[in-house]
């Protein structure tokens, strides 16, 4: 229960589904993360302290003989093909929805020709266990098909939930712009792992051009591997008093709603929830045309900022364009972030997850 996008959607589906009345259970590899504790105060959580993967259809057919649900939920491969081997081998009837959060292609080109036929090879067998394959995206279905050879009917595409604001606290905010340390400069933020995939290389690059532009700070929320690297490009374009690295934060609304606009720089994404976040929150949002998500959310470009991806020089002048001249009003994104209710998307998994009732 790490802190990132897939965590918080199963926190916010797994409320809703308790708030019509079914039971909810947490089935972890390991049961640590900064999501932990929140989840502990709800539901059972059963650790199967899985060391390797390979050792997680093993454990959680036994876990599952003993408990027999009606239906099992599991996200991300590799953990959705060895799951579905689990209840294969638990010999129990139930419902098996997989649930995929990636463009799995793009993840894993760099990985070999062996990682690649292992994952397509898993793909064509295990996803042919399941009741159905969910992606969160037109792209990410389209991308899982190619890669399975399974069925078009086996997949749906059912997009992230966003949860509603509550309302910020005066001391939050306080807090908050203590951070910025500022009133008179354009605020940007991004949220997101700080890994590869996210690119905050490139916004930073990009930051460093708009700020000779526009007076600018960039917040960086978020923690994770590249973060050491993201700290010396900062020191060499010499920014350390204009980007603000927050680290990881379990409320982000807020911060949101102290910024001018959200950027979003990835390489690739699976949906890409924070910009649901930045439009729930009504900030305007500029974000690379990755596969795949951004397109799907934003519209094609109707409620937010589309440039192409990995270029700086793009994503330097939208920011600029849009921090001059905002490109949507706070209603209008607020109304397109509805669209992506909690209740909306638990009822699409209901439907699947228990068709008859």
């Amino acid at each position: 229960m790490d802190g990132g996008g897939v965590e918080r959607i199963r926190l916010i589906l797994s409320n809703e589904f308790r708030r019509h009345d079914f039971e909810v259970e947490y089935a972890l590899l390991n049961a640590n993360g900064k999501l932990l504790a929140e989840a502990s105060k709800k539901y059972k959580i059963y650790n199967l302290r899985v060391s390797k993967i390979r050792y997680l259809p093993f454990k959680l057919s036994k876990l599952l003989r003993e408990i027999k649900p009606e239906a099992v939920l599991v996200s991300i491969w590799p953990v959705t093909v060895a799951a579905a081997l689990g209840v294969f081998l638990s010999g129990i009837t139930c419902r098996l929805i997989l649930s995929e959060h990636n463009h799995l292609s793009t993840q894993y080109k760099n990985k070999g020709f062996l990682h690649n036929l292992l994952m397509r090879s898993s793909m064509f067998f295990c996803y042919r266990l399941s009741t159905s394959v969910v992606a969160v995206s037109q792209g990410v279905k389209s991308d899982l098909e190619k890669l399975s050879l399974v069925n078009k009917n086996k997949f749906e595409v059912i997009h992230n939930p966003i949860a509603p604001v509550n309302k910020v606290s005066k001391d939050k905010k306080i807090e908050i712009e203590k951070l910025w340390n500022s009133s008179d400069e354009k605020r940007l933020i991004t949220v997101g792992s700080l890994k590869k995939q996210k690119n905050h290389l490139l916004l930073i690059n990009a930051f460093a051009l708009v700020n000779n532009t526009i007076p600018s700070k960039l917040m960086i929320i978020g923690d994770g591997e590249e973060r050491e690297q993201l700290e010396e490009e900062v020191r060499m374009l010499g920014l350390e008093n204009k980007v603000i690295f927050s680290g990881f934060q379990k409320e982000t609304n807020s911060f949101y709603q102290s910024a001018d606009l959200f950027v979003l720089s990835s390489n690739y994404e699976g949906f890409g929830n924070v910009l649901l976040e930045a439009l729930i929150n009504g900030i305007n949002v500029v974000s690379t045309d990755c596969n795949s998500g951004p397109a799907e959310i934003l519209s094609n470009g109707r409620y937010g900022k589309l440039v192409p991806v990995k270029n700086v020089e793009a994503l330097s002048s939208s920011i600029i364009e849009v921090l001059k001249e905002p490109f949507a009003n706070k209603d209008t994104l607020q109304n397109r972030a509805k669209d992506f209710s909690p209740e909306k998307i638990a009822m699409r998994y209901l439907d699947i997850l228990f068709p008859k009732l």
